[in-house]
């Protein structure tokens, strides 16, 4: 699965994630749920956190990213957790948790 990932990005093109995220978020619902983990989970969830997009809930996800440890599935299943909270984040015009609100942070969140 690693090796076909820059294919992927590479065919669907800079801007047009949309169809890769529809399909990495179908098949993560299952592959997150399957004891022991399959093998290519962590890639992707690598290509969803690449393409995610705003609103969508991926099942299991939060359950996946909140185990102890730091394999690449509970690392890749974090990553994607927060590019999600952000993306929802940007949404709504609210500030992720945890984001710079002084002046001196020079961000987009400053009040």
């Amino acid at each position: 699965m690693l090796t076909l990932l820059p294919v992927l990005l590479t065919i669907c093109g800079r801007w047009i994630f949309w169809p890769l995220w529809a399909v990495a978020v179908g098949a993560l619902s299952a592959l997150l749920a399957a004891t022991p983990p399959l093998a290519g989970t962590p890639d992707l969830l690598a290509l969803a956190a690449q393409t995610a997009g705003a609103g969508a809930a991926v099942p299991g996800l939060a359950e996946v990213a909140a185990r102890p440890g730091s394999s690449r599935l509970v690392t890749e299943a974090r990553r994607l957790t927060r590019v999600l909270q952000k993306k929802r984040g940007d949404a709504l015009g609210v500030a992720p948790f945890g984001a710079c609100s002084t002046v001196r942070c020079g961000g987009p969140w400053r009040r």
